[in-house]
């Protein structure tokens, strides 16, 4: 769950590929967005006014400009080494999305145990530099 403001919030559909917008005070939800096929999608956040969604191979979603009626969807693989990735969550004072892996790292990837900074494919690059986030995951 992300929060949009202080009579709404975001939501995911763990398996199916949807964020729904709930308004506190309508007590409905009020918009989705269709933006994936079926996967195991585990965290969501907010920054400005895009959505990122997290599945739990470490594929990270965006949805830009959510609050307009045409919206694009983006997909990263972010190439974390880890299987089980089950949270996402924005750090405002670093300007940097933090993404939680359950598992630990695959055996043999380059990746240390402790917290680093990602080594961000092309892909991913281009998108930092066009949002200004980075990003960071953490194996337990």
């Amino acid at each position: 769950m992300a929060i949009i403001d202080g009579r709404s919030f975001a939501c995911i559909q763990d398996e199916k590929g949807i964020v729904f917008i709930f308004d506190l005070n309508k007590k409905k939800v009020i918009k989705e967005y269709l933006f994936h096929i079926d996967g195991d999608y585990e965290g969501i956040s907010i920054v400005k006014d895009t959505i990122y969604i997290l599945r739990s191979d470490g594929t990270l979603f965006e949805i830009a400009e959510y609050g307009k009626k045409t919206f694009k969807v983006n997909s990263y693989r972010t190439g974390i080494p880890a299987n089980n990735n089950e949270g996402l969550c924005y750090d405002q004072k670093n300007n940097r999305l933090l993404i939680a892996c359950k598992s630990n790292v695959i055996k043999g990837a380059p990746h240390k145990r402790k917290t680093n900074d990602l080594r961000i494919r092309s892909q991913i690059q281009k998108a930092c530099k066009r949002s200004g986030i980075c990003l960071r995951f953490e194996s337990h």
